[in-house]
């Protein structure tokens, strides 16, 4: 585990969280940047995630190869339990009071393709899920179910095949409507993220950088996604977001990261899922009126403290369980095996 990533997704997830209560609740400061920055820019958390992801799900696989079986199930205990119970939770709050989020599709075809990572469009004929923060779990699936691919092809040697294959979801995506959720420049992402960990396993020298100019490279990168539009999303925001996560995996060791962030880095997905619903809860409860500046610091705070227990008390031990329960002693028992399928 790479200390200073852990910490990054935490600050990822922290970003989107005042980006989405900023945007629900309504912010007014009287200046264009700012609320640009906290209704608009801080979005750019999500493509660091994506960056992370490449990165991390690529490096883990060739470290240690599995197949594509194990890939997927292992894959989809990892995210989907945890997207399944905040669906719910949600859906059932709209079913009690819809005005709290009045743009979910909450039709039974609405949900179970939000269940099944099938993108769908919401009221505004937009392409997100109930759950709407889930639209990011439809790209993270469909890059599951193409590294699967590439694993039962190529077995170990997937990098130039995932390569391809991503490339080929962008632009077959273009010609049909019912794809089109994948014609997004954003999937590139992923394949950074894989660039990333090719660069770190190649034999070339990598150097370490000092903690000086680490910081200045991460520091411009972060104020080049505030001050620069997403219209070109994968160059604005996703080349600093490659940056800021090669930094940090080739000068980890420069880098003191805090058992405290170690967590709140670990509890990040369940920060991601559930902010919606303390968000949304604390709307419900308190209205959109009185100060929108304590409303949205106690939302973001309360989000994080909820999402820790979360993630003690129902992801991290689900998660655990499940693996036990599947993903060992199926193993254990050679039930799946260790390349191709």
């Amino acid at each position: 585990m790479i200390r200073s990533l852990q910490a990054l997704r935490f600050y990822a997830a922290f970003a989107i969280v005042i980006y989405h209560a900023c945007r629900q609740h309504g912010i007014e400061t009287g200046s264009n940047f700012i609320n640009k920055l906290f209704t608009h820019q801080l979005a750019f958390g999500v493509d660091i995630f994506f960056v992370i992801s490449g990165y991390v799900i690529f490096s883990s696989y060739t470290n240690k190869p599995k197949g594509a079986l194990y890939f997927i199930i292992d894959r989809i205990i990892r995210i989907a339990p945890m997207y399944w119970f905040t669906t719910i939770i949600f859906t059932a709050m709209l079913y009690i009071n819809f005005d709290i989020y009045p743009l979910s599709d909450i039709s039974f075809d609405g949900i179970l393709k939000s269940l099944l990572f099938i993108p769908s469009k919401n009221l505004q004929g937009i392409y997100l899920p109930v759950h709407s923060v889930g639209w990011s779990l439809n790209m993270e699936v469909a890059f599951y179910a193409l590294m699967s691919i590439s694993i039962v092809l190529f077995s170990k040697r997937i990098g130039i095949p995932l390569i391809i294959l991503v490339s080929l979801l962008y632009v077959i995506s273009g010609s049909f409507d019912f794809m089109s959720f994948y014609h997004n420049g954003i999937v590139f992402e992923f394949l950074l993220g894989v660039l990333i960990a090719l660069i770190t396993k190649s034999k070339l020298r990598k150097p370490t950088l000092s903690k000086k100019y680490l910081w200045i490279i991460v520091s411009l990168c972060v104020i080049a996604m505030m001050l620069l539009s997403d219209k070109y999303r994968f160059i604005y925001w996703g080349i600093p977001s490659f940056l800021i996560v090669l930094c940090l995996v080739s000068s980890d060791v420069e880098i003191k990261t805090s058992d405290l962030m170690m967590f709140l880095g670990a509890s990040s997905y369940s920060l991601y899922l559930i902010h919606r619903i303390v968000i949304s809860s604390m709307l419900w409860i308190f209205g959109n009126s009185g100060n929108a500046i304590v409303f949205i610091a106690s939302s973001v705070l309360l989000s994080v403290a909820v999402a820790a227990l979360t993630y003690l008390y129902v992801e991290r031990p689900v998660g655990i369980w499940l693996k036990n329960r599947i993903l060992i002693s199926k193993e254990r028992d050679g039930g799946l095996r260790q390349g191709g399928i």
